[in-house]
């Protein structure tokens, strides 16, 4: 009797458990219908941040595609044009659904495309605050490499938001992720992820990302920042994004995402 009254007692426990789960993941889902696309274009700038007050401005522009052949999986090119000292440095992203994604860096003084490994994916891209392993996750989250729970409410810049907690639980990406977990913001009206907290190996809270003026595309139901910014919580420094010229389901020839591609100049 004492076994069948904890087992009814434990039910609503369960059912409650089961049901946050459900939605977190239902809430991802969405996130991840939201930034579905087939082709984006963009120009990008970055400026770097110093806590002492220096400045350092990066432009260069994104080509993203979406493989056909997949449902969220995508390319990514980005290759820079200003300052002189990293015009026609390049990256080439491809995402994989079973097994890890690549990256490759091309630099103009090597004249060769060089491809990263999954090692170094926590390295900072190009001086910013963000890693090899933000730029991909920046295209797509990994949902099955995750799990996800709802842990709160809150109100980030305007917008009403779920917070939801991610913990890697595959293997490779407890391995070669450079966090312990993630905390996003995810508006609850368009899906769109408006601040993600990172903590790092040892669970103290490492970098913070936010974005600003989310805005629907313009032909597409689609919606993007159009500021962005990523701040080092240790270190002090922080980068800012800035979004001009995007275009959304324009096609892209597929050369643009080859290493041949990186390598010219």
């Amino acid at each position: 009797m004492k076994t069948h009254s904890l087992l009814l007692a434990l039910v609503p426990f369960i059912m409650g458990f089961e049901m946050r789960a459900q939605s977190a993941n239902t809430i991802m889902q969405r996130y991840q219908e939201n930034a579905r696309i087939d082709f984006l274009t963009s120009e990008i700038e970055y400026h770097n941040h110093s806590k002492r007050g220096r400045v350092q401005t990066r432009r260069l522009r994104q080509f993203i595609k979406r493989r056909p052949e997949t449902q969220d999986c995508y390319k990514l090119t980005l290759r820079f044009e200003e300052p002189a000292d990293v015009r026609g440095t390049a990256t080439l992203t491809i995402q994989n659904n079973l097994k890890d994604d690549q990256q490759w860096l091309y630099l103009p003084v090597l004249r060769r495309a060089r491809q990263i490994s999954p090692s170094r994916m926590t390295d900072r891209f190009m001086g910013t605050e963000m890693t090899y392993e933000d730029i991909n996750k920046y295209l797509s989250e990994p949902r099955g490499s995750y799990a996800y729970r709802v842990v709160d409410k809150e109100t980030v810049n305007g917008s009403d938001c779920i917070v939801i907690e991610a913990l890697p639980v595959l293997g490779t990406e407890r391995k070669n992720s450079g966090y312990s977990k993630r905390l996003l913001w995810i508006n609850n009206k368009n899906y769109t992820n408006v601040k993600t907290l990172f903590y790092d190996k040892s669970g103290q809270e490492l970098k913070v990302y936010e974005a600003f003026g989310i805005e629907k595309v313009k032909g597409a139901n689609h919606y993007r920042p159009k500021r962005a910014t990523m701040k080092n919580l240790k270190t002090g420094n922080w980068t800012e994004i800035f979004y001009h010229n995007l275009q959304v389901n324009k096609a892209i020839p597929d050369r643009t995402f080859t290493l041949a591609y990186l390598e010219e100049e």
